[in-house]
């Protein structure tokens, strides 16, 4: 196939990558079952990839101060961690 699945956007190329042809079709399907409009569907990826980033920051942030705070643990046998 050689144009998006959105005919809409009047999007043509020659090939297609499958995985942005599975989103797409992903897309289409979660907003049927949902009842809402694909951009609807695209904002809420968006806020989850948003989400998700800012959990990996604040998981760097915890191992990254427990590796400073607990920087002796290797001397002691104390050290809970």
């Amino acid at each position: 196939m050689a144009w998006s699945m959105r005919s809409g956007h009047g999007i043509h190329c020659d090939i297609v990558n499958p995985r942005w042809l599975e989103l797409e079709v992903a897309k289409e399907i979660l907003a049927e079952l949902y009842g809402i409009q694909i951009s609807e569907v695209e904002d809420l990826i968006q806020q989850y990839i948003v989400d998700f980033q800012l959990m990996g920051v604040e998981f760097r942030l915890k191992v990254a101060s427990r590796a400073v705070f607990h920087s002796d643990c290797y001397s002691t046998s104390l050290c809970p961690y």
